[in-house]
């Protein structure tokens, strides 16, 4: 039986990774797509309100379907159920835009990522192990990966600041705790970390061979 050697393991994984590129990049036009249909329909949603919504937390105590406005008058939107989703009868297209602007941003750090993953897996396959691009190469996945989530809440509270009167509804609050929240992906978080601290070992056992290498 013919053992799987570390270089066709390598190639299989970077097989995986361009297959995970694949689907991401397909996700990222579904994104893209249902951006585009709310920006040409923004100023009257209509059957695509459901492809806009958010939470806010009722503080009338008035659970019936009732429409909404924002701070300054210019959104509507209609209560959808009891638990607060507002979904919005029409949106800014500014803010629809700085949204998109976001998971462009996003698509970036992931796209990054994914390549530098892919030609590490290819050094890895040509028994490259502790090189210094191995090393940097790892650095900037897990920068990549951290930066993207930690960008993302924060960005989503950034345009939500900076367009509050389109966004603050009077007679509800946005829970701020799930509002960020949902955007914060701790494994990812903690996944980028640790590949900045790998990223240092890969380094430093670079710089360790190289002396080895001169003392022999």
């Amino acid at each position: 039986m013919k053992k799987i050697g570390p270089r066709s393991l390598a190639g299989g994984l970077k097989v995986l990774t361009y297959i995970a590129f694949g689907f991401g990049v397909l996700y990222f036009l579904y994104q893209m797509w249902g951006f585009t249909v709310i920006f040409r329909h923004a100023d009257d949603l209509g059957k695509y309100m459901h492809m806009s919504s958010s939470i806010y937390q009722l503080t009338d105590q008035q659970p019936e379907h009732r429409e909404y406005r924002s701070e300054n008058g210019r959104v509507r939107l209609t209560l959808h159920g009891l638990y607060g989703e507002l979904r919005y009868r029409n949106m800014t297209r500014r803010v629809v835009l700085v949204i998109w602007l976001g998971e462009l941003v996003l698509f970036f750090c992931f796209f990054l990522a994914i390549i530098e993953l892919a030609n590490l897996f290819e050094d890895l396959g040509a028994g490259k192990v502790f090189e210094a691009d191995s090393g940097r190469r790892l650095r900037r996945i897990g920068l990549a990966v951290a930066g993207a989530t930690l960008f993302s809440p924060l960005w989503n509270a950034l345009w939500v600041w900076l367009f509050r009167g389109d966004v603050i509804v009077p007679g509800t609050r946005i829970p701020w705790i799930l509002f960020v929240w949902t955007k914060v992906n701790l494994g990812l978080l903690l996944g980028g970390l640790l590949l900045l601290v790998v990223a240092e070992a890969f380094r430093i056992g670079h710089k360790l061979q190289e002396e080895q290498q001169l003392t022999v």
